[in-house]
């Protein structure tokens, strides 16, 4: 999409990142390019999916790897701190 050829390519067993965004709701429609939709029209896009180096990050929508109740109770122990401290 960004017309860089020195990326590289996209092909099995080369790593990659990638970000996969749904623009098929009507906030996207009538963009002179659909693809640009996510970066030129604001708004928040829906991400599907996501890779890192060929590695999923987000797939379905979804970081199925994080475990948000640990990172919830991470940041409210950290928070506490900051608090304590200030």
């Amino acid at each position: 999409m960004l017309g860089l050829s020195a990326l590289g390519r996209i092909e099995p067993g080369r790593p990659a990142d990638l970000a996969l965004f749904d623009v098929t709701g009507p906030r996207w429609l009538g963009s002179h390019d659909r693809l640009a939709g996510p970066v030129i029209s604001g708004g928040q896009a829906q991400l599907r999916a996501s890779f890192v180096a060929g590695r999923p990050i987000v797939t379905q929508g979804r970081l199925d790897w994080l475990d948000l109740d640990q990172l919830a109770a991470d940041a409210e122990r950290v928070t506490a701190r900051l608090r304590r401290a200030a």
